[in-house]
């Protein structure tokens, strides 16, 4: 784990204590299981966009697409794992 994925797991921890001891919900992604690993970054090479990145620890795979802001990314990342847990559930006997 690099050390931004670290610092970002460590506030993620802090904030899910606080929401649990206020009755908040306030995860950055809810719809994301232990099975994903969402980020979502400025986009540096596209000045004021966004860059998502999904990955699916189960297989190894991972997707990025750009997009012009933060709100398309993260919907699009949604997407992305909902479409993939309706994938792997289909094949699922």
């Amino acid at each position: 784990m690099t050390t931004i994925e670290m610092l970002r797991f460590l506030i993620r921890e802090e904030i899910s204590h606080r929401s649990k001891a206020t009755g908040q919900s306030t995860d950055a992604y809810p719809w994301v299981t232990s099975d994903e690993r969402v980020s979502i970054y400025p986009n540096v090479e596209d000045e004021g966009g966004s860059l998502a990145v999904v990955q699916f620890l189960d297989d190894d795979d991972s997707v990025e697409k750009s997009f012009p802001d933060y709100e398309e990314a993260s919907f699009w990342a949604a997407s992305e794992v909902s479409r993939r847990k309706r994938e792997r559930f289909s094949k699922e006997k």
